[in-house]
């Protein structure tokens, strides 16, 4: 089972030289714009996800402090399934982000630097951990849990 294990960091680039220093291999650079849908289930996360090349649709669930990646699917026509939602839900937030990509091991790793609110890193795989962060340098890492309705321009909790 795939989960996302998503924390603040201060110092992306303490932590990237690290990260290079360990064997995780960078992969590309993308400008992404996250467009996040009001959820009926409390703590759901549905987005669609545009960058400059591909659409995609992700519905994640929280589950045991991280997020389980449900959907992950490359979409054909964004457009109408972002006009779709936002009719059925409407939108939450959008963020705008530059993300950097890394494989390390058997995770994916990705720095979210989103503009006007901060710098996340965000490690996918198999049941990823806490510890895994101390590894690279992120002491007392402050967790992302979920979006939340009361936070409309960010999208984003803090554990």
């Amino acid at each position: 089972m795939t989960d996302e294990l998503k924390v603040r960091v201060h110092d992306y680039k303490r932590i990237e030289t690290e990260l290079l220093r360990r064997g995780a291999v960078f992969r590309e650079e993308r400008q992404i714009v996250d467009t996040y849908f009001n959820q009926p289930v409390p703590h759901e996360v549905l987005k669609i996800q545009r960058d400059q090349h591909n659409n995609w649709l992700v519905y994640l669930k929280p589950r045991d402090g991280k997020f389980e990646v449900v959907k992950f699917e490359k979409l054909a026509d964004a457009d109408g399934l972002h006009a779709e939602l936002e009719a059925k839900f409407g939108i939450m937030s959008v963020l705008t982000k530059r993300c950097l990509f890394y494989d390390w091991g058997t995770y994916f790793l990705d720095f979210n630097l989103i503009e006007d609110f901060g710098e996340f890193l965000v490690i996918t795989g198999e049941a990823p951990t806490v510890e895994m962060l101390a590894e690279v340098g992120v002491d007392n890492p402050e967790r992302v849990t979920v979006p939340f309705n009361e936070l409309p321009r960010t999208g984003y909790q803090l554990a």
